[in-house]
């Protein structure tokens, strides 16, 4: 397989790389994805490498595999976009669409911690959260390629809290990193109304590291206690459907915070029935998509 252009399309940055065949990151462009301006900014970063086999794009949102159409991106306000189909007109080289979950499972599979892994599952706990799933060595997909969407496993019915999708009492509403400021602010305005805390309702549209760096705080300890709590009851949600041996973790805000891994595999046995798998941060950091749109040229093309 020669040069690929991989691309991480994700809900707050885009990367751009240029891989070969080996898996060697050759160049890279980065910058804050514009979702209304994706499709200039997709052809700039394509344009500014050198001579490429394919294309292979990792997007975090729902997708279309047999169109390869972005679906609707909530996060990004994108919907509709034949994507593919664009970019082969343009280029006239072989372009895929995936995932950008499936697409950091896959690098797990080729490049990481999976391996030697046929179950293995990746959670990114990111602007969003999501998720990528290889069971007895198959990737996970689904009909249209989207078989994974655990940010929006539904964790409290009678929830107040909207989802970006625009549904309620969704895991993403609570714990991704878009999301989490607004829980912090429903809870300092209702259940820790009045009591003294760093935390102040100003605050509800700050970055989530922000929760995590208060210090000797009793209110945003307990806080970032529930958080833990969800997140616990997520991954017991993934190792109960999928059953796993190994969940590698990533995204912004889980390889920012080291408390948010620390939680869950404190509390995750109360919720998992399964037996339980390894789970550990990934290695591949935030090149993790990119390497992963690279295995996916080479496992769906």
């Amino acid at each position: 397989m020669g040069n690929i252009i991989a691309i991480d399309a994700g809900a707050t940055n885009l990367r751009i790389a240029l891989i070969d065949g080996k898996g060697k990151i050759l160049s890279r462009l980065s910058s804050v994805t514009d979702g209304p301006n994706l499709l200039r900014q997709l052809y700039e970063g394509i344009d500014a490498h050198d001579a490429f086999e394919g294309i292979a794009v990792a997007f975090a949102g729902p997708i279309s595999r047999k169109t390869g159409a972005i679906l609707k991106s909530p996060n990004l306000g994108i919907q509709g976009l034949n994507l593919v189909g664009l970019l082969e007109k343009k280029y006239g080289k072989k372009a895929i669409l995936m995932n950008d979950c499936v697409a950091a499972v896959l690098a797990e599979k080729y490049y990481g911690a999976g391996k030697d892994c046929d179950n293995l599952a990746y959670v990114t706990i990111s602007t969003g959260i999501g998720c990528g799933v290889i069971i007895d060595g198959k990737v996970l997909l689904g009909k249209d390629g989207n078989a994974h969407e655990v940010g929006h496993m539904v964790i409290d019915q009678d929830s107040l809290l909207r989802c970006g999708c625009g549904s309620y009492g969704h895991w993403e509403a609570y714990c991704s990193g878009k999301n989490m400021p607004r829980y912090v602010g429903h809870l300092i305005k209702t259940e820790y109304a009045g009591e003294p805390s760093a935390l102040s309702i100003g605050r509800k549209k700050a970055p989530a590291e922000h929760l995590f760096a208060v210090k000797g705080d009793r209110v945003a300890s307990e806080i970032i206690g529930k958080i833990g709590m969800i997140n616990a009851t997520g991954f017991a949600n993934i190792i109960n459907v999928y059953d796993p041996e190994l969940i590698t973790v990533g995204g912004s805000v889980a390889l920012k915070n080291k408390r948010i891994l620390e939680d869950i595999k404190r509390n995750v046995h109360k919720y998992a029935i399964n037996r339980m798998p390894e789970i550990r941060l990934t290695s591949l950091g935030d090149d993790i998509c990119l390497y992963g749109a690279a295995a996916g040229f080479r496992y769906f093309g």
